[in-house]
């Protein structure tokens, strides 16, 4: 019958007495076993294996010890078994746990530190990346919206300048015809057209600069004046809160037009006596709403999400998308409408 001795770990010797701790880093050790017997000691043969480790048992021969390298944290149990001369094993095993400690490199909780921080440096150097693209593509953006700003002067000092004095050079000389003269008609009708087109003319120039926060508050200002005009008097409320930032350009043109259509249908279908325009300069988002107190959507374009043969609705939503921003569309009878455009502040800011 076989018995284990004990196990040796560098300069120390552990009997085998229970299971054995070994010291962190212990991976190579010497485990020494013996079998007594009463004739011939040495042709006594032996086979053993370490759970964990051997697959199936090894044929150590007359050896008395053998060598275990690189072996992991964690717990084992060593067995042996002696072999007679004629190759039989016997039934009886002893056998030995033992136990090897961690290393602190090796404990779960290191690898578990060290994974986070992986993933912590994966994430930092993620946000290093995206805030160099988004400084370049801010970069690029600033310097497409000053050469927008730059033809937009450009345009105003010298094109539209031109055409109005124009105009009122026109204007001077149909004075001097007579009131009933049928050039003096076609000359009048030629100033409205020129008027009117001056007028679309700076409508475009204001959306050439519309990245500045200013001016979009100026579109919808202007837009609500025109509309007063066009469809008679109704309470407005324009109110702009946060601290005023820079838009891109793109973005501000389609939350210009999107504003556009909103009051156009809260003027034309509303039937409202007050209108209140909100415009938010949240850190996170920019929030654009205008609400009236009307009599609300009509039920199938509450269902449908659009009036028959119009594409106000649709274009608006189009909008959105195209920015990414989400439209809010709430109304009921007697309740009014509120639109509400989010944009997201990583794509309505430039700064």
């Amino acid at each position: 019958q076989a018995v284990v001795l004990g196990v040796e770990a560098g300069d120390r010797t552990w009997p085998a007495r229970g299971r054995i701790e070994l010291p962190p880093g212990a991976d190579h050790f010497r485990i020494q076993y013996t079998a007594p017997a009463l004739r011939m000691p040495e042709r006594v043969r032996f086979e053993y294996r370490l759970d964990g480790v051997d697959g199936a048992w090894i044929d150590g021969g007359t050896r008395r010890a053998t060598t275990y390298t690189n072996v992991g944290p964690g717990a084992y149990v060593f067995r042996v078994r002696a072999v007679n001369e004629d190759g039989v094993p016997g039934d009886a095993v002893a056998t030995l746990p033992l136990r090897v400690a961690p290393t602190l490199v090796q404990t779960t909780w290191f690898r578990l530190a060290c994974a986070g921080a992986l993933v912590l440096l994966g994430v930092l150097l993620y946000r290093y990346r995206m805030r160099h693209v988004t400084r370049r593509l801010t970069e690029r953006l600033q310097v497409k919206t000053a050469e927008r700003e730059r033809i937009a002067r450009t345009l105003h000092d010298t094109f539209l300048q031109t055409v109005q004095g124009l105009v009122l050079r026109v204007d001077a000389v149909a004075a001097t015809l007579p009131p009933g003269a049928g050039a003096r008609r076609q000359l009048e009708h030629v100033l409205d057209d020129a008027s009117q087109a001056i007028g679309e003319g700076r409508d475009q120039l204001q959306e050439l600069r519309a990245g500045d926060a200013h001016v979009l508050e100026d579109v919808l200002a202007d837009a609500i004046a025109k509309l007063k005009i066009a469809h008679g008097t109704l309470a407005v409320d324009l109110h702009v809160t946060g601290e005023r930032r820079v838009l891109l350009a793109p973005v501000a043109d389609e939350i210009a037009e999107i504003a556009r259509e909103a009051l156009r249908n809260a003027f034309a279908h509303a039937h409202a006596e007050r209108l209140h325009v909100t415009l938010e300069y949240g850190r996170r988002a920019l929030v654009l709403c205008v609400a009236d107190d009307g009599r609300g959507l009509p039920e199938p374009v509450r269902r449908d999400g659009a009036r028959s043969g119009h594409w106000g609705l649709v274009g608006m939503r189009e909008r959105a998308v195209r920015v990414k921003a989400r439209l809010d569309i709430r109304s009921g009878p007697r309740l009014g409408t509120a639109v509400t455009l989010t944009v997201p502040g990583t794509r309505a800011y430039a700064d």
